[in-house]
This record gives structure tokens, C-alpha cells and sequence, in this order.
């Protein structure tokens, strides 16, 4: 518990919580979403992130590096209630370029932590 207190008051734990299982609770789909944008300023990096925010339907926002700007995750009702999520996403004019949705089938890994072993140098004795 003492090396507990310790890394939390170094500031290396970010935080505690607990993972529900919501498709005991309602059914879901789970769409991960790739998203091009018009311009490539940093203001326009800004009101796409700012806006995308405000969705409390996704539930990741990661701009990566390669063929297209964001990587996004979506938790929905359902493929319509996605539709009407991407709907409202391109009426908000926040300089959508392009996306292409993918529906989640299976998730044999999901939100699995890193194993520490393995990013940590190794230490001598």
C-alpha cells in the first residue's frame, strides 16, 4: 500500500475506475472511424478537437500520423443511431473532409494495459 501512496503522490497514477460491461446493460456497437480533414493548421486541429469533444458517443480521439488525420471510437445504439452521430459530426462544419466507418464484430483484446516489463529498461543489480 506504501508504494501505492508513493506512485501516487509522484504523479504516475493517472487515475482509478471501474470497467462495466455495457453490453449487459443495453446493446451497443462499437465503430472505430477514420477521419480526413480539410486543412492542416493548427486551428483547424484545434475546432475539430474542441467540437468532437462535445460527442459524448466517442469515446477515443487519437490523431495519428499516415493516410488520414483521426482514428476515433464510437460507442452507438445501434448502426442507425451511428448514422445520425456522423450526421450531426458533418453538420457542425468543423472542416470534414472524408471518413470511413468500421462496425466491431468480436473485441478478443480490449483495453488491455501495457505490460510494464516490457516498455521499463531493464535494471541491473
Amino acid at each position: 500500500m506504501q508504494r501505492v501512496k508513493r506512485l501516487k503522490s509522484a504523479g504516475f497514477i493517472a487515475g482509478y475506475g471501474a470497467r462495466i460491461d455495457i453490453g449487459r446493460l443495453a446493446d451497443t456497437i462499437y465503430v472505430f472511424t477514420e477521419v480526413t480533414i480539410l486543412g492542416h493548421r493548427r486551428k483547424d486541429f484545434e475546432i475539430f478537437e474542441a467540437c468532437i469533444a462535445k460527442f459524448p458517443e466517442a469515446v477515443e480521439c487519437h490523431l495519428i500520423r499516415g493516410g488520414y488525420d483521426y482514428l476515433l471510437k464510437f460507442v452507438n445504439r445501434g448502426v442507425s443511431d451511428y448514422q445520425k452521430t456522423i450526421e450531426r459530426l458533418l453538420d457542425a462544419q468543423i472542416g470534414i473532409e472524408k471518413y470511413f466507418s468500421y462496425i466491431v464484430i468480436k473485441s478478443p483484446i480490449e483495453s488491455r494495459e501495457p505490460d510494464l516489463g516490457n516498455l521499463l529498461p531493464n535494471e541491473t543489480t
